[in-house]
């Protein structure tokens, strides 16, 4: 009988401009052009920048010969290996990586009430703590 082994993949997201991205699948394109898995509208981006691929549990990004470049952790690279925590660079717009781990929080689906609660909850007892609320003057 054979055994079949099968490698455990994470959630992993890559997180630019305010916006958080699942990556799915085992090939994700990343560009200017809307046929891209994550669309990221910015002059300097190529049409279609750079692919991270899932080969054996294992994150690869790919520079897909853009005119701007894809950094990785401020290195030009062609293809590389990622890890949790790394900074991409396509052009000019740096891009966190980031896979999900056994003691990551993930809230995905609650509401604001769930969240206000949430927040209470933590702060309860200590007065002093307030959130943080982003001022534009």
């Amino acid at each position: 009988m054979k055994t079949e082994i099968k490698t455990l993949i994470k959630n992993a997201y890559l997180v630019a401009n305010s916006q958080i991205f699942s990556i799915k699948g085992t090939i994700s394109k990343i560009g200017r052009k809307l046929e891209n898995d994550f669309v990221i509208q910015e002059s300097m981006i190529s049409r279609f920048h750079a692919e991270i691929h899932i080969d054996d549990g294992k994150y690869i990004l790919i520079d897909k010969k853009s005119t701007g470049g894809t950094y990785l952790n401020n290195s030009r690279i062609e293809r590389s290996f990622l890890t949790s925590g790394d900074t991409i660079r396509l052009a000019n717009t740096p891009i966190l990586f980031l896979v999900e781990s056994n003691d990551m929080d993930v809230k995905t689906g609650a509401n604001t009430e769930t969240l206000k609660s949430e927040q209470k909850e933590k702060t309860a007892g200590n007065e002093k703590t307030k959130p943080y609320r982003n001022k534009l003057k």
